[in-house]
């Protein structure tokens, strides 16, 4: 493996020390199928999403992150989910795509709260494009304007109980910490610790609110919160601000039409780079397959 694969792995190992090494969401209550493989199933239909986010604004080449995701309920028990993650975080040369595949277990399915526990299987591939560098000395041999890559599998764990109102999730992620070996030097991927709470609050017959906190732990650093209200009108339109301590707020806005979803964000950042971008968007497309009303299961 050549040594430019080592420099940017060794950055992004560094960064994991200031930053997680998973991509970041803003829309997570839009779908937190992405967060938690124990959600798989936990709808009466299929729910299934794209994102895109584009990171920092105004950056060259700032982070850009691209998912999709669908998850079912599986056999007549209704006691068992699958569902899949297909995802692209592209960070100048350097990038990350990959396929989760996720099944959940609900041990209660004919209870008005519901608890499942569920388990993904992920691989991926870690790839620098070398013809995208800005090479300062054009006779370096190191560099010769190819792609280098390696194969990360990984595992994810999670918690879920959810009814008319609550939502609740623990989730463990990157958890086999695969070791990297590169040019002699051993590194690994970071556990992340995802905690997420929320509840639907009827404030008329027309409005709920819904406040919800994310609690995310990886590696050495401190805790990192997020801090959400969401205003939901009719069912079918909302706005919400977040707050994620450390980095940026958020104001976010969607609708809903049948079985057709649209939501956005914008990051405003809080942080030292402040000054050198121009925010973050995000934007999270959805569609309910054979969808079914359930007085138990939240609008998205």
């Amino acid at each position: 493996m050549k040594k430019i694969l080592f420099v940017f792995v060794t950055v992004l190992a560094s960064i994991a020390s200031m930053a997680q090494q998973e991509p970041l969401y803003s829309q997570y209550t839009f779908n937190t199928f992405i967060l938690n493989p124990a959600v798989a199933g936990s709808n009466d239909y299929i729910p299934v999403r794209l994102g895109i986010r584009r990171q920092w604004t105004g950056i060259a080449d700032g982070p850009i992150t691209q998912v999709m995701s669908l998850h079912s309920r599986i056999g007549q028990s209704n006691k068992i989910g699958v569902g899949g993650v297909i995802v692209h975080d592209q960070y100048g040369p350097l990038s990350k795509s990959g396929i989760r595949g996720a099944f959940a277990y609900t041990v209660n399915p004919a209870a008005e709260t519901k608890f499942a526990f569920g388990l993904s299987l992920s691989c991926y591939q870690l790839m620098v494009d070398e013809s995208n560098l800005n090479i300062i000395n054009p006779n370096d041999a190191v560099i010769n304007g190819e792609k280098e890559s390696v194969i990360i599998p990984d595992a994810d764990f999670g918690m879920f109980v959810h009814n008319e109102h609550l939502f609740a999730g623990f989730s463990a992620t990157q958890l086999i910490q695969y070791p990297l070996n590169l040019s002699n030097d051993l590194r690994k991927q970071l556990p992340h610790f995802y905690l997420l709470g929320g509840y639907r609050f009827k404030i008329s017959e027309s409005t709920d609110l819904e406040p919800s906190l994310l609690f995310k732990k990886n590696g050495p650093m401190p805790v990192q919160l997020d801090i959400n209200a969401r205003a939901i009108f009719n069912k079918n339109y909302w706005c919400g601000l977040s707050y994620r301590t450390q980095d940026a707020a958020s104001l976010m806005i969607g609708m809903k039409y049948n079985h057709f979803l649209i939501g956005y964000a914008f990051d405003y950042t809080l942080s030292k780079l402040t000054s050198i971008n121009n925010g973050t968007h995000e934007l999270m497309l959805g569609f309910n397959l054979q969808q079914k009303p359930r007085s138990s299961t939240p609008i998205l």
